[in-house]
C-alpha cells in the first residue's frame, strides 16, 4: 500500500498563495525513512521534532521554550541564532528525504497552489453572478480559507489517478491512504471536502475508488510523524519562495530549498489552479442555484 502524507500552508495574510503539498511513498518505505529520521532528530543536539517555523524562525527546539524561556538543547550546543548550524543540520534531513523518496522507490512529491489575488478576482466574479445567493458566496469564502476543500479534486484526485495508472501497468492491486496533518481545520469541513471529493470520482471513474484504501480523512500528528515533518518542511519552502518572488526577487537560492526541489533527485508533481478550474467552480454555483429554485438540471460531470 502507498501512503500520502499531505501539509498546507499558506492561510495567513502574508503569503501570496494557498497550498498544498507532501510524498507518497509504499508503507515500507515510510517505514525505513521514519527510523533513519528519528534516529537524526535524536542525534546530539536533540530535536523533538522538525517543524519549519521553528527552524527559520530560531524558535522553539531551535530557540527557547516559549512559556519557561529554557534554552533547547539547540541553543546550548550552537548558540543563539546560528543560522549556518541550522541549515547544516536541515541538510541531513533532505538527505535522507532525497535517500528514500528517489523515483526507483515509486516515490514523488505532489503539490497545489493557487494564488489569494486569483481567488480574490474569482469571488469577485462569483458575487456578480445573478444566480449565485450571498450563502453560495459565503459558503466559499470559509470553504477556500481551507486548501483542502478546493485541493481535493485537484491534486488528491492526480495522485490516485498516477498510482491507478501504475497499478494498472504493473497489475499490482496497491490501494493509497491519504493522510492529513491533525488540527488544519474544523473536521466537519474536512469531511465534506473528503465526500465532495469522492463523489467527483465516482462521477469521473468509479474504478479510481478501488484503489483508494480509506473513505474519510485521516488525520495524524505531525510531532510524532516523520513524514508529516517531510511534508511541512516541502510546503514551507514553496510558500516562502513564492512570498519572494511577489516581492520582487527573480531567485530562491536557500541552500535546503535547492536540493530538496532538486528534480534530478525526487519526483515532483506540480498543480495549480487555472482559469478553466474557476469556470468550473462558478457553473457549480450556477446549478446549485437553480436546483434552489426547483429547476431540475442534469448532474455535473
Amino acid at each position: 500500500m502507498f501512503q500520502a502524507w499531505f501539509d498546507d500552508g499558506g492561510k495567513d495574510d502574508v503569503s501570496p498563495i494557498y497550498l498544498l503539498a507532501g510524498y507518497s511513498a509504499r508503507v515500507q518505505v515510510w517505514k525505513d525513512f521514519a527510523a533513519e529520521w528519528q534516529n537524526e532528530l535524536v542525534r546530539s543536539p536533540k530535536l523533538k521534532w522538525l517543524h519549519a517555523i521553528e527552524a527559520y524562525n530560531l524558535k522553539g527546539e531551535f530557540g527557547f521554550d516559549k512559556e519557561t524561556g529554557t534554552p533547547s538543547e539547540w541553543v546550548i550546543a550552537h548558540g543563539r541564532g546560528n543560522r549556518d548550524a541550522r541549515d547544516r543540520r536541515l541538510l541531513n534531513f533532505v538527505d535522507i528525504i532525497v535517500k528514500h523518496l528517489r523515483p526507483e522507490t515509486d516515490s514523488h512529491g505532489i503539490t497545489w497552489l493557487i494564488s489569494h489575488r486569483e481567488y480574490d478576482d474569482f469571488t469577485a466574479r462569483l458575487a456578480a453572478v445573478r444566480t449565485a445567493t450571498i450563502k453560495d458566496i459565503e459558503d466559499l469564502r470559509t470553504k477556500a480559507r481551507n486548501p483542502y476543500f478546493i485541493s481535493f479534486q485537484k491534486v488528491l484526485g492526480q495522485e490516485l489517478k498516477l498510482r491507478t495508472a501504475q497499478a494498472i501497468l504493473t497489475g499490482r492491486n496497491e490501494k493509497t491512504e491519504i493522510l492529513f496533518d491533525c488540527g488544519i481545520d474544523n473536521p466537519s469541513n474536512l469531511e465534506e471536502a473528503f465526500d465532495n471529493f469522492m463523489q467527483v470520482l465516482r462521477l469521473d471513474d468509479p474504478r479510481f475508488l478501488n484503489h483508494l484504501q480509506n473513505a474519510k480523512p485521516e488525520y495524524r500528528d505531525d510531532k510524532c510523524n516523520p513524514p508529516l515533518q517531510a511534508a511541512d518542511l516541502l510546503a514551507w519552502h514553496i510558500r516562502r519562495m513564492c512570498l519572494e518572488v511577489s516581492r520582487g526577487s527573480t531567485k530562491y537560492e536557500d541552500p535546503v530549498w535547492l536540493r530538496l526541489h532538486d528534480g534530478n533527485l525526487i519526483k515532483y508533481w506540480d498543480f495549480r489552479y487555472e482559469a478553466s478550474d474557476w469556470d468550473r467552480i462558478l457553473t457549480r454555483v450556477r446549478v446549485k442555484a437553480l436546483l434552489g429554485l426547483g429547476i431540475w438540471l442534469p448532474p455535473l460531470r
